[in-house]
């Protein structure tokens, strides 16, 4: 869910429009990973790719990645701990803390 502003940050048209095209291929990309898993992949193998993403440091892929499972209701630790880990490294640290309290749970 997207809010024009927080009580942190106001953001001006701009960036909102950059938010919402950003959501927008976002969500591409996960109609992307979707046909992923529809094909012959197993969970596991998808969940090393994401793995792989994130030490190399494409931290845009990797959260897509971590997202998806999310959002189809996978439970890892794992990926609780590393969408945790880049969220915190965003700033967004009440976020970060949910997913990494998710972790050790």
């Amino acid at each position: 869910m997207f809010y024009a502003f927080n009580t942190k940050k106001i953001y001006t048209n701009n960036q909102i429009q950059n938010i919402k095209m950003k959501e927008f291929d976002e969500k591409k990309n996960l109609k992307n990973i979707e046909k992923k898993l529809q094909s012959n992949l197993s969970k596991d193998e998808i969940i090393s790719k994401a793995f792989q993403y994130h030490l190399q440091g494409n931290i845009a892929e990797a959260s897509k990645y971590y997202q998806f499972f999310i959002n189809q209701g996978f439970k890892d630790h794992r990926i609780f701990l590393n969408s945790g880990e880049i969220l915190k490294d965003l700033g967004r640290l009440e976020e970060a803390e949910i997913w990494m309290r998710r972790a050790i749970h």
